[in-house]
């Protein structure tokens, strides 16, 4: 299996780059997602967001959102592009109005490693399954947090989550309780 590498950086990326090196790293997470979803970034590819800024949302309309089922990895790296351990932080900010996640998927495919999802007390979910069809999806040293109602949202879905975090996540709702909802068909390894 040979993997395609693409980069993001949220301080000194351009989007009219091609992302191939962290030199001509992209801007925005949505910017990366969005080649998958028109090709650019093939089944293989893995979108390398670096350490520079934090990834802000800035309400519920700009969620990142997937486009296309497709094996991608988005994976945290150091300043530097070096995929060590180190972890981004994504964060609502803004106006929220919506029950929405920082990040929403509706698709297949997708491994996030080394993500902070931050709901910054504004959000509904830190991370979404935003339909029925977003099944395969893993989660390794990730972080769930500060979401107004559950962490995560897969909504029984086949969901796997390695070394995975869930802390001060509120209860929005009747049946919020913080953590993970409805992972029927999913594993929690060392979480």
């Amino acid at each position: 299996m040979a993997f395609t590498y693409y980069y993001v950086d949220g301080e000194n990326g351009d989007n009219s780059d091609n992302g191939s090196t962290p030199a001509l790293a992209f801007s925005t997470i949505q910017y990366a997602l969005d080649k998958v979803t028109d090709g650019t970034i093939g089944v293989d590819g893995v979108i390398i967001i670096m350490n520079t800024a934090i990834y802000d949302v800035e309400d519920d309309e700009g969620k990142i959102t997937t486009g296309v089922s497709k094996h991608v990895i988005l994976t945290g790296a150091n300043e530097d592009g070096v995929v060590d351990g180190t972890q981004i932080r994504i964060r609502a900010t803004g106006t929220w109005n919506a029950t929405a996640g920082v990040v929403e998927s509706n698709h297949a495919g997708y491994t996030y490693m080394n993500i902070i999802f931050d709901g910054n007390d504004l959000a509904e979910y830190a991370w979404n399954r935003g339909g029925s069809a977003g099944d395969a999806v893993a989660f390794i040293n990730c972080r769930f947090t500060n979401a107004l109602g559950w962490g995560c949202y897969p909504n029984n879905s086949y969901f796997q989550f390695y070394n995975c975090e869930f802390d001060n996540n509120g209860n929005a709702d009747s049946d919020a309780h913080g953590g993970c909802y409805r992972v029927y068909y999913g594993h929690f390894y060392r979480c």
